[in-house]
């Protein structure tokens, strides 16, 4: 556990000193600008573009999800007092920095699974990663999306010797669906390859293929019960996202 509050210290530094500049629009955008609207009542830049958040001829094709967990970050802020211009702009970074702690700690973790004995590898790969340096502690969804993927990839590995963790790497696979459609494809490609290489009877490939296949169900399922809380009518966010008239 040493390790988390390492990289958890390298993150701050990072985000406090090193990531203060705009890198690309979407950590705005697609982010602080949404929350502070959830949050305020208003956007900072007060951009039609931004408060609607990818409306493409009235179908949304982004989730309010990640927004709405920075908007946490702001009310939090504000109900210690602290919502000023300073705590509004690092509020969302630090929940990043901790993001990006928590991606280095499981991928260290995730490591040692594979090639015990070589942390300082990876460590050293990791911090010398553009994205990992320039990216992570950003206020990009990519971040989180890539965090979540990691820990449940890392649930994945552990599933038999764990008996919770197959099923909580399911969890965060569909949360990870709702907050961003793209991390499908990454499952898309480690549940077949599964299906194909595993030992077993018959009948456990048969069971694998149906929890796979409800874990599909509930990623639509929760995809479209949050989309219809959040905009009062039955979206299908994946669906508009990747669909081209």
């Amino acid at each position: 556990i040493r390790y988390f509050f390492l990289f958890l210290a390298v993150r701050l530094l990072l985000c406090l000193f090193v990531t203060r500049n705009y890198d690309h629009p979407d950590e705005e955008w697609q982010g602080p600008e949404i929350a502070h609207k959830i949050a305020f009542g208003y956007a900072l830049a007060h951009l039609g573009m931004v408060l609607d958040l990818g409306m493409e001829d009235g179908a949304p094709i982004r989730s309010h999800l990640f927004p709405l967990i920075l908007s946490g970050c702001y009310r939090l802020v504000q109900l210690l007092g602290l919502d000023n211009t300073d705590w509004i702009v690092y509020a969302p970074r630090l929940y990043q920095s901790l993001v990006s702690a928590i991606f280095d700690y499981f991928l260290l973790k995730l490591n040692n699974l594979y090639n015990p004995g070589t942390n300082w590898v990876i460590i050293l790969l990791n911090y010398t990663s553009w994205f990992s340096l320039a990216i992570m502690s950003r206020t990009c969804i990519n971040s989180s999306e890539v965090m979540l993927l990691l820990v449940g990839f890392y649930l994945w590995n552990i599933r038999t010797k764990v008996w919770w963790a197959d099923s909580l790497s399911r969890l965060l696979a569909i949360f990870n669906f709702v907050l961003r459609g793209t991390s499908v494809l990454f499952w898309a490609v480690v549940w077949p390859y599964e299906l194909l290489s595993m030992k077993g009877s018959l009948f456990d490939r048969f069971k694998f293929l149906v929890k796979n296949g409800f874990t599909v169900v509930a990623m639509v399922g929760s995809s479209l019960l949050f989309a219809y809380w959040w905009y009062g009518s039955w979206q299908f966010i994946e669906y508009n996202f990747y669909y081209v008239p």
